[in-house]
């Protein structure tokens, strides 16, 4: 799909989006300080170098970054351990059109109407990644914008977009802080998801969007996904004298479990 380049108080950000099936590249890639990698269905103590650089989407721009000896940081929030993961993604597909075409046959007149267009362009969100360009900078892609408010306000009671909120905190109040701290200047963070996750740059962007979906999730639970990775941040990184990097687990108190 390609990548768009966007800016807080706390860092510049590339967000690197592809289809889990095809291979990123390195475009784009020039000024990165260090990588933030989804994780998904792996929860990321599990995860080593050696598997981001075997990965047939990541392996190209995890070889870059772990080869330059940037930090690398994993933020992503996976499912409950004893939730099976066909299950996960079966449950968070069929909500993004269940749930407003089941209120559109609840509802009369115009707001079962306007229910029905959500499911529609709930649909359309999320196969909208596949449509763009492949390597290309889509920053200022006002349609690819369009999208990524509709899907990250109107999918909010959904996993994905729980794991784009969560990923967007741990970034912006604890990776770029910290990365600042080492730096001593604001750094510039790329991250590397599929292509539904476009939706991310809102939650980087509007904290109070991730806060209130956040704040959600928090009162139903945390359904379907594992609460013990809330707070940590996992990082690979290399120590001195160190030839491969090393695994540092961060506890970062940024959530209410």
């Amino acid at each position: 799909m390609g990548f768009y380049r966007l800016s807080t108080a706390n860092a510049d950000y590339t967000v690197h989006l592809s289809s889990h099936l095809e291979k990123m590249t390195v475009k784009g890639l020039d000024n990165a300080d260090c990588a933030i990698f989804e994780t998904g269905i792996i929860h990321p103590d599990l995860i080593s170098p050696d598997k981001l650089l075997a990965d047939r989407q990541y392996r190209e721009v995890a070889q870059k970054i772990i080869g330059e000896r940037k930090p690398v940081f994993l933020t992503d929030l996976p499912p409950r351990k004893d939730f099976p993961n066909f299950l996960y993604y079966v449950t968070a597909s069929a909500l993004v059109v269940t749930v407003p075409l089941s209120l559109s046959f609840l509802l009369d007149g115009v707001p079962g109407a306007v229910a029905t267009g959500v499911a529609y362009y709930h649909a359309a969100a999320n196969v909208s990644g596949f449509a763009f360009e492949r390597n290309r900078d889509h920053s200022k892609n006002k349609i690819l914008t369009g999208l990524s408010y509709l899907m990250e306000t109107s999918e909010f009671y959904l996993p994905g977009i729980l794991r784009d909120a969560v990923t967007a905190r741990k970034a912006e109040e604890f990776v770029a802080p910290e990365m600042a701290e080492r730096l001593g200047r604001k750094p510039n963070i790329a991250l590397f998801f599929g292509s539904n996750h476009h939706g991310i740059r809102i939650s980087l962007k509007h904290k109070k969007v991730r806060d209130a979906i956040i704040a959600l999730h928090a009162k139903s639970g945390y359904v379907g996904v594992d609460r013990d990775y809330l707070d940590p941040v996992h990082e690979f990184d290399f120590q001195d004298g160190e030839q491969k990097p090393m695994l540092t687990r961060w506890e970062t108190s940024l959530f209410e479990k």
